[in-house]
């Protein structure tokens, strides 16, 4: 289970009909909305979470069984201008057409994270040059640094990221070698 998300789950149990299971969660502010044998669980922290499941069988709830589960923080993600994250080669006007950075997360279902901010550093004529944005998109001032024809490198550094947790964090930025 991962912290501060929906967190899809199936719930079945042998010669049980889905609409007659009772599940219920144990742990740390741990929720389970759902119905007939698909839910979600949203935990807060702790390390596990155990799922009990009842069921409704001839007028009576038994216990049909429990299972733990480990929780977990969603895995941060790494900044990206277009697809391209870490070092990488890209032509000017591409970077431009990009207007901006996004965050890419490798992870097993669709989570949302929300750039804050960021710096684009770039040395011009031997002098660096450093540009604060809030946001995902690029200042105008950015712009300049990155149309300026006497710029062949910026780097987006410091970036700063809401995670769908709430949690906000720094990640790794991008290296960009202008054609």
């Amino acid at each position: 289970m991962y912290v501060g998300i929906d967190n899809p789950i199936s719930i079945t149990s042998a010669g049980v009909t889905n609409k007659d299971l009772v599940p219920s969660i144990n742990g740390n502010g741990a929720t389970i909305k759902g119905a007939d044998g698909k839910y979600t669980i949203r935990v807060t922290g702790g390390t596990t979470a155990t799922v009990n499941v009842n069921a409704r069988l001839n007028g009576e709830i038994r216990n049909m069984g429990s299972t733990s589960f480990r929780i977990k923080y969603i895995p941060s993600p790494v900044s990206q201008i277009v697809t391209y994250t870490g070092s990488t080669t890209l032509k000017r006007s591409m970077i431009v057409a990009a207007k901006g950075i996004t965050p890419k997360a490798d992870f097993d279902f669709p989570v949302s994270y929300e750039i804050l901010s960021y710096d684009v550093f770039a040395y011009v004529n031997g002098t660096p040059i450093a540009e604060p944005t809030t946001g995902k998109y690029f200042s105008q001032k950015q712009l300049a640094i990155i149309n300026n024809p006497r710029v062949n490198k910026v780097s987006i550094e410091n970036v700063r990221c809401k995670f769908p947790d709430g949690r906000i964090a720094q990640i790794p930025g991008v290296n960009v070698k202008i054609q």
